[in-house]
């Protein structure tokens, strides 16, 4: 389960980045943007299911609440921008962090576990 939880933020990731490319291009896809939030909320499931199944809950909580963050901040982000581009554009960069960061911690669990 922990692998196809793996790869499955690994094509989030890959989504995002190319969610991302567009965007830097000031073009959009959005059926692109669709892939990606659905895929994270796979992504989360598939952790959520990996780290309730397995021993040691309390340390492998981290990933996710690290990527439950990082769907809020990419889903608040293009509404937050409507008021303030710069405040869109910060959630857009926690966003990216820390979703990476959570994909990090998920490895790390995931080797010591």
């Amino acid at each position: 389960m922990t692998n196809f939880a793996i790869g499955t933020l690994l094509a989030t990731i890959a989504l995002g980045a190319l969610v991302g490319a567009r965007f830097l291009m000031r073009a959009r896809w959005r059926r692109a943007v669709h892939l990606h939030l659905a895929a994270s909320l796979l992504g989360l499931a598939l952790v959520a299911t990996s780290v309730m199944t397995a021993p040691g809950k309390l340390a492998a909580a981290w990933p996710i609440a690290l990527l439950a963050v990082a769907i809020a901040a990419g889903w608040a982000a293009r509404r937050v921008a409507r008021g303030s581009r710069a405040a869109g554009n910060l959630l857009l960069v926690s966003h990216v962090f820390v979703g990476l960061a959570s994909f990090f911690v998920l490895l790390a669990w995931a080797k010591t576990g």
